[in-house]
């Protein structure tokens, strides 16, 4: 793509994770690229997000690597007009923040071609209804509420480009969008709000020549995931590798590769998409990965695998349970499976088999105590 018909891009959350990593494989398409990120830790969360220092590497890099003419170092200022991609500071919960980045783009280059929705959060580790209020509300706010928040800054400028256009508002969703994650309900019920926005918004652009379309990871390494470990108690994020197909975690690359095929020409038939890039995750029925949960004393143990699973501890041998089909709970002979019994007839102390059928090649595994 030469310089002139370099088409422009905006991604947020771009400092680390897959928004960094997309802005390095938009770049080295030939695209122009608004590098955004708040760049800055939420008091609300327990551990550090982004930084300017990661945001202004990712942009060097990302420069570094572009097609055609363009400036190796951060660009600030009249000397950026120069540069493939630039740096922009804004909290994707303030409209006014995203607005000003999205002009900034405009004056820059002309208009806005691509927006990509990157920016994510997670927090959890306890049970929905003990998760800080606060906590709770940073990652509705920024995993869904900063994706409705740029495409209503972001696709009116799209669509002030002439037709024919070919503007694509992308999302980053997740494999929690569909899979239901114990201690992540928040994070699952924005992830699924994502989905949902994306196929409505697909729908009301129907015709405009602007497409709607999402990815949706599986365990990827980034920050995030090694926050879930964090959460569940994990000795590290390499843990989760073992219930994806694949046998591995995905790179961030892997994941802003997709996206980069779905802001490019390629993928002009593709709207209301959520596509999966989760190393099979979504081929599995169950979460192979159980962790050790404790009972709640005042809910049934029909509605919670927490309640059927007291005391379970399943960290070993992962892999071997990947193709799992059916899982049947009994505490003891006391609990029928899938039943609501009282929590309280199955103790801290007591232990609960899990009795795993038609596993393949997993000949000799045995239940686990």
């Amino acid at each position: 793509m030469s310089p002139a018909a370099r088409r422009v891009a905006l991604v947020t959350g771009a400092a680390r994770g897959i928004g960094a990593a997309t802005v390095a494989a938009l770049a080295a398409d030939g695209w122009h690229v608004v590098a955004v990120d708040r760049c800055a830790d939420d008091p609300a969360l327990p551990y550090p997000l982004g930084s300017r220092d990661e945001l202004d590497r990712v942009v060097a890099d990302a420069c570094a690597v572009a097609r055609g003419p363009a400036s190796g170092a951060v660009a600030r200022g009249p000397a950026a007009a120069a540069a493939a991609v630039i740096a922009a500071q804004a909290d994707t919960r303030d409209p006014d923040a995203l607005a000003a980045v999205v002009r900034l783009a405009e004056e820059r280059w002309g208009g806005l071609d691509a927006a990509v929705a990157a920016a994510g959060v997670i927090a959890g580790g306890v049970p929905a209804w003990q998760v800080p209020l606060e906590q709770q509300q940073a990652v509705l706010d920024i995993d869904l509420g900063g994706v409705l928040t740029l495409a209503r800054v972001a696709v009116p400028a799209m669509l002030r480009r002439p037709e024919p256009r070919r503007g694509r508002f992308l999302a980053v969703a997740s494999a929690a969008a569909t899979r239901g994650l114990p201690m992540l309900a928040a994070y699952c019920a924005a992830k699924a709000g994502v989905a949902g926005f994306i196929r409505a918004l697909a729908a009301e652009l129907g015709g405009t020549g602007v497409t709607a379309n999402a990815v949706s990871p599986g365990s990827t390494a980034t920050p995030i995931l090694d926050e879930s470990a964090r959460l569940y108690h994990l000795p590290g994020a390499g843990a989760f590798a073992a219930q994806q197909p694949l046998g591995r975690l995905l790179s961030p690359a892997e994941v802003a590769a997709v996206i980069a095929f779905l802001a490019g020409d390629g993928a002009s038939a593709m709207t209301g998409a959520v596509v999966p890039v989760d190393g099979g995750l979504a081929l599995l029925l169950l979460e192979p990965l159980l962790l050790e949960l404790g009972v709640q004393g005042d809910v049934h143990a029909g509605e919670r695998l927490a309640d059927r699973a007291a005391g379970l501890r399943v960290r070993g041998r992962l892999g071997e349970l990947l193709r799992v089909q059916a899982l049947d709970f009994a505490a003891d002979g006391e609990l029928d499976p899938g039943q609501p019994e009282p929590a309280g007839r199955v103790g801290p102390e007591r232990h609960v088999s899990l009795h795993v059928e038609r596993l393949r090649g997993t000949a000799g595994l045995g239940d686990q105590r």
